[in-house]
Formats: structure tokens, sequence, C-alpha cells
């Protein structure tokens, strides 16, 4: 896989964190709405569990890109993969936890990248 396609792959975690988030919204409004009609109760109950199962999808997915992370042979290069990619910081913010330079963090990246096994 080309760099671009694993900083792709990678970057699909934020993506799959907010869809988790969204998806538990809607199990709580699920409930309050069954509270509320219990006419709906198989409709919902019928959601609930779709709505579960895309969660644990979601999950699978975030765990596979941590697990790729891991394939990373330099704790280092992990740390920084995940700083950006799972934790959400911005390079900038890459850089100052890590006390080095924008630049030198995009580098340590791309050999980061070139280890990553996918």
């Amino acid at each position: 896989m080309t760099r671009e396609g694993k900083k792709k792959f990678l970057g699909q975690y934020q993506e799959y964190r907010q869809a988790i988030k969204q998806r538990c919204m809607q199990l709580q409004q699920q409930k309050s709405t069954l509270s509320q009609d219990i006419s709906l109760e198989f409709n919902i109950a019928q959601r609930e569990e779709e709505l579960k199962q895309e969660v644990a999808d979601y999950n699978d997915k975030c765990n596979e890109i941590e697990q790729a992370i891991q394939t990373v042979p330099e704790i280092f290069l992990q740390t920084i993969l995940r700083f950006y990619y799972i934790n959400g910081l911005t390079w900038e913010e890459v850089a100052d936890e890590t006390g080095y330079d924008v630049r030198h963090i995009r580098r340590l990246r791309d050999e980061a990248l070139d280890t990553l096994q996918i």
C-alpha cells in the first residue's frame, strides 16, 4: 500500500470514533422514544440491535488501525502516529509534545508509514 493509502487508512480512526459517538447518541434517543411510546418497542429493539452491531464494527476497525500502528518497529514512531491519528493532535501539537520541529516530525511520520504493515 502506498504512503497516501496508509495515511487514508489511519485517518479513518477519527471518523470511526465520531460514528461510534453518533450511534451511541442514537441508542440513547431510541431508549427515550421507547419510554414515550411502548407501541414502537419492536422497531426500536430491532434498530437498537443494528446500532449495536454498527458500533461493534466501528470498534473492530479502530482496533485494526491500532494494531497496524503496533507493527511499526520503533516505539517513538508509533507514538507520533498515535498522537496524530488516534488522539487527533495537529502536527504542531505533536511537535510540541515531542520537542521536535514540525518538519522533522513529518519526516518521522513518513518513516513510520514506510514501515507500517497493513
